[in-house]
């Protein structure tokens, strides 16, 4: 039940699951293989896109930290004003404020 509980979450179909339980010969096993084979290519290509993903998140908190850091309560977020395509005029409305 783990098994299939992990394959699903990994997103193995019930029927490619199905094909990796059942038990057969040598023609049966090759169908398994390259099952696994182009699932854990996948799965390697799903897990440098979530390192990516990891790396940009990583770097707005830190863009946030150091916005509010140096600005505090006149801080505006870089993250926000990058989603709107407006982080240098984000940051001149801030300095016109000073």
């Amino acid at each position: 039940m783990v098994f299939i509980k992990q394959a699903q979450e990994l997103g193995f179909s019930l029927d490619e699951i199905r094909g990796l339980l059942a038990t057969g010969g040598a023609e049966e096993c090759r169908k398994v293989h390259d099952l696994l084979s182009v699932k854990l290519h996948d799965l390697e290509c799903r897990l440098e896109s979530m390192k990516k993903f990891r790396r940009v998140l990583t770097r707005h908190l830190s863009e946030c930290e150091r916005e509010l850091r140096e600005h505090g309560q006149e801080a505006c977020c870089p993250v926000v004003a990058l989603g709107k395509h407006q982080a240098p005029g984000a940051k001149m409305r801030r300095k016109e404020r000073a």
